[in-house]
């Protein structure tokens, strides 16, 4: 899995068993409502199905359990959708650039499934979305819970409403 470190930079996390150069990676938390910095205590590896995810050119796995941000390009209304449902359509990811401060979408498509993968990450907190990176200033979240909807269940959530 990639993460980005306190730097910004795309490291990525192969292997439960090779030491971690960063101490720090780049979170989404749904307490704060902000982009934070969190501690890696754990590393958790676990063998699961996964889609291969194809953003402008850039192909990675994610686990088909975990859970991304959406947008709707016409209202900018957020929901979570677990990566499995991407299978077969349109759909518009919510992405941050953190250098331009800016929250807008872009389109996937998956262009594989993989049946068993061997998937690193650091543990994410049940309030937190890892940020993935797909570009070298952009990022996209994903958990392995769906939190997200405890926040937004009463009411409709735009990328506004997020920072």
């Amino acid at each position: 899995m990639l993460i980005l470190d306190e730097e910004s930079r795309a490291i990525a996390i192969d292997s439960i068993h090779v030491p971690t150069i960063s101490t720090h990676y780049w979170v989404y938390d749904l307490k704060m409502m902000d982009y934070v910095l969190s501690p890696i205590t754990l590393l958790e590896e676990s063998r699961t199905p996964c889609m291969t995810i194809d953003i402008n050119g850039l192909q990675f796995n994610l686990p088909c359990k975990w859970h991304v941000l959406i947008v709707d390009d016409e209202t900018s209304a957020v929901d979570l959708i677990d990566v499995a449902t991407l299978a077969g359509r349109d759909f518009s990811i919510m992405a941050f650039d953190h250098v331009k401060n800016r929250a807008h979408s872009v389109k996937c498509r998956v262009v594989n499934y993989v049946e068993d993968d061997v998937v690193t990450s650091p543990s994410v907190h049940r309030h937190q979305f890892l940020c993935h990176p797909i570009g070298p200033t952009t990022w996209i979240n994903v958990s392995p819970n769906d939190m997200l909807v405890k926040y937004i269940r009463d009411r409709e959530m735009v990328t506004g409403d997020m920072f």
